[in-house]
């Protein structure tokens, strides 16, 4: 069970990047497996610090029932996650949350302004890379007690914390030192280790100091950020250090050049941001109601709306609010493009509102267009991971909603060159020689929604995965760094077509060598495994590479047969793909 995990790289701030992994699927089956044994005691041991305000509270609902109770508290927004006092049609975590899915939500909340009423000022403090941090054996610690823990040793390997310390490792080559980061099982890890530090600090605050919990100071956390409101007499060179020893017992250490000091009006720049984005938007994305006569001399009024974005307003607010409230660009994008998909869902369903003849399509496609510009301008200056998944959606919104619209077939493909433009100008400044980014990977599958009319030439294609032409003009030859997601995103676009022959050659020799070079090692690491799996059931790659493989792994025709024949597919659906359905359960996945 010791395997090594999938890790790739994505931008975190300006000179440092975030490696998230994807865990071997033994290990996932393991981690389901823990679950399905030990939800009860995960609940408990997650739910012990008042502190805490994004924890598991019950294992997630599976059952729909469409009665009028559902209705009533029906979720009204696509959460990352389930909240405990909702329902939901569809959820991608095991368990539900209290009680915030999201933590600009806990700004918004009443929980929050209470705080601001009842205390003077604000502590934001910071846990210095937390999932890097964390010790793996500190888990059994917070669940038995750092002197039982240590004392036992052998006895706490048997116990609920020792068996989730020890499945930590195996997933990640038996490593103590930091967790994999990305699934939802590391925060829940994470969680209960934190919500013991919690409690240590809120005792020892008591017991050095005498401060009082809701009366001189009330804390809370999310994940590994913590709003401590405090009072004018509380001396906050206390807190900080109580909180610092409480998390030293742990191994972690609070991030000092993080530590922020607000005073009444306790907000922050990052929510004026937001409410200035949203003052904004509303002013240059209107939607105009008319009344209008139709038929013609029948006396009958029927309403008409006409949308209208001033997308150079928008481009200038934008930058003035960021100058003004000192906000970066990486803070405000995500906000900014969930409203921006909103407004255009808005802009969809208005104009379905408005009788067919009645439709203005040249002022619907020059508003969309509008969107698009600003939506453009503002993923160039920071195109994260993050804001690609968010562009992606917003242009697969657009391209499904057109289709379904049945716009003029000019108007429809005015708004799609002018997509296929920005996306391929985009691709050629973002690709990196050698080794495709994440960020490009998102936005080639954005490319696909547009149809055979906006395929990219073979050239194009082969020059956004980096590869190189090999100067006699017939073949390509992709990079050693050519891994698992360039070779499905990239097979995924090219699918089986005559004209994209070349490329899809490269990337077979690619993946190829790339697995055989982990030869010796194929049995436990994520990668090549997933590669494999998802390449003996793809209908694009010849049987040439598929029996390369194999024999990498040891596998006869037979067993080869016999994986390819176990599902349709694995990990990657070559043939039922659909970007839109596939961005809307990630959504629902999206647990950082």
């Amino acid at each position: 069970m010791r395997t090594k995990p999938y890790g790739f790289d994505i931008a975190h701030k300006e000179r440092e990047f975030r490696r998230l992994s994807v865990i071997h699927p033994r290990n996932q089956i393991a981690v389901a497996h823990f679950y399905h044994l030990n939800s009860a005691s995960i609940l408990y041991h997650a739910g012990l610090s008042d502190l805490s305000i994004r924890h598991p509270a019950s294992v997630a609902k599976t059952v729909k029932f469409s009665d009028r109770l559902f209705q009533e508290r029906q979720s009204r927004t696509t959460d990352s996650v389930e909240q405990s006092s909702k329902e939901y049609e569809n959820l991608g975590s095991f368990f539900s949350y209290r009680s915030y899915s999201n933590i600009f939500k806990f700004f918004e909340h009443y929980k929050y302004h209470n705080a601001e009423k009842k205390f003077d000022l604000l502590l934001r403090l910071d846990i210095s890379k937390c999932f890097d941090s964390i010790y793996t054996h500190s888990l059994p610690w917070s669940t038995l007690g750092t002197a039982a823990a240590k004392d036992y040793m052998e006895k706490s390997k048997k116990t609920f914390g020792g068996r989730f310390d020890r499945l930590m490792q195996e997933m990640n080559q038996g490593e103590t030192n930091g967790i994999v980061i990305g699934p939802e099982f590391s925060r829940i890890f994470a969680e209960i280790i934190l919500q013991y530090a919690d409690r240590s600090f809120q005792q020892s605050m008591g017991d050095v100091y005498g401060y009082r919990h809701r009366v001189d100071y009330q804390a809370f956390r999310y994940v590994d950020d913590y709003f401590i409101f405090c009072t004018s007499q509380v001396d906050l060179g206390h807190v900080e250090r109580q909180l610092g020893i409480a998390l030293k017992e742990l191994k972690l250490s609070v991030n000092a050049s993080k530590s922020a000091v607000i005073q009444k009006p306790i907000i922050t720049k990052l929510t004026i941001a937001k409410n200035r984005v949203r003052v904004v938007l509303g002013e240059c994305i209107e939607i105009y109601e008319n009344e209008v006569e139709y038929p013609s001399g029948t006396g009958t009024l029927v309403k008409k709306y006409t949308p209208r974005v001033r997308s150079n307003n928008l481009i200038v607010g934008f930058k003035s609010i960021l100058d003004e409230t000192g906000v970066e660009y990486k803070d405000i994008l995500n906000y900014s493009f969930a409203a921006l998909e909103r407004n255009t869902s808005t802009i969809f369903r208005k104009n379905e509102q408005t009788l067919v003849p009645l439709r203005d399509d040249r002022k619907l496609t020059q508003a969309l267009i509008g969107i698009l510009e600003f939506s453009f301008f503002i993923y160039a200056a920071d195109p994260r991971v993050n804001i690609s998944i968010r562009l992606a959606r917003l242009i697969s919104i657009m391209v499904d909603q057109m289709n379904e619209s049945g716009i003029g077939r000019d108007f429809k493909h005015q708004v799609f060159k002018y997509i296929f433009d920005n996306v391929a100008r985009q691709l050629r400044r973002t690709s990196t020689k050698g080794q495709p980014n994440i960020e490009v990977m998102y936005l080639i599958l954005a490319l696909r929604k547009l149809g055979r009319e906006y395929l990219v030439s073979e050239e194009a294609l082969a020059g956004y995965f980096g590869m190189d032409n090999s100067g006699q003009g017939k073949n390509y030859k992709a990079s050693s760094e050519t891994d698992y997601f360039a070779v499905t995103v990239g097979l995924s676009y090219a699918t089986g077509k005559r004209r994209y022959s070349r490329f899809r050659q490269a990337l077979e020799e690619a993946l190829v060598t790339r697995v055989k070079s982990r030869a010796a090692y194929v049995h436990n690491e994520s990668e090549p495994l997933m590669a494999y799996l998802d390449i003996a059931c793809c209908p694009f790659v010849s049987a040439r590479t598929k029996y390369r493989l194999a024999r990498v792994y040891g596998h006869s025709v037979t067993d080869f047969r016999a994986i390819k024949s176990a599902s349709p597919f694995w990990f990657t659906d070559w043939k039922g793909f659909d970007l839109s359905i596939a961005l809307d359960k990630k959504r629902t996945r999206e647990v950082y």
